[in-house]
C-alpha cells in the first residue's frame, strides 16, 4: 500500500485535531517527507506507528534501496522528535536508515516518550 501524499496529512490535521494515534505501517514507500508532513500537520500526536514501512521491495531492486530516496532516515526522525512534543510511543520496527542519532533526538526532545519499539532495524 502506498502512503498518502503530504497534502493528505495536512488535510487530515485540519479536520481531525483530536487524532492521537496514527498507524502508517507496511507501506511500500514511506520517506522522510511523509514524516515531515505528519509532524507539521499533527503536532498533537501521541502514538506513531511506522513499522515495516519503506522496506525495499521488488520494484526497487537494481537501485540503491538504502538511499534516503526510499527510506526513513535520522533526518525524518529528528523532525518528528522536534515537532511532536506529546509523543508517548513510536514504533520504528524494521526501518533501515536511522542510527543512535535518532534515538538521542527522540529521548532528548520528547519528554513524555515512554515506548520506543525498534526491532529489526538496520543502518
Amino acid at each position: 500500500q502506498k502512503p498518502p501524499f503530504a497534502k493528505t496529512f495536512k488535510k487530515l490535521g485540519s479536520t481531525m485535531n483530536n487524532l492521537k494515534i496514527l498507524r502508517c505501517c507496511y507501506l511500500k514507500v514511506f520517506r522522510n517527507r511523509h514524516l515531515v508532513a505528519i509532524a507539521y500537520a499533527l503536532p498533537w500526536l501521541e502514538k506513531l506507528d511506522i513499522q515495516h514501512s519503506s522496506i525495499p521491495s521488488y520494484y526497487q531492486r537494481g537501485s540503491n534501496s538504502k538511499s534516503a530516496k526510499y527510506i526513513v532516515t535520522n533526518v525524518g526522525i529528528e523532525v518528528i522528535s522536534r515537532k511532536l512534543p506529546r509523543l508517548r510511543k513510536i514504533d520504528i520496527t524494521g526501518q533501515l536508515g536511522f542510527s543512535d542519532r535518532s534515538l538521542i533526538a527522540l529521548l532528548s526532545n520528547c519528554e513524555l516518550l515512554n515506548v520506543i519499539r525498534g526491532s529489526y532495524c538496520h543502518v
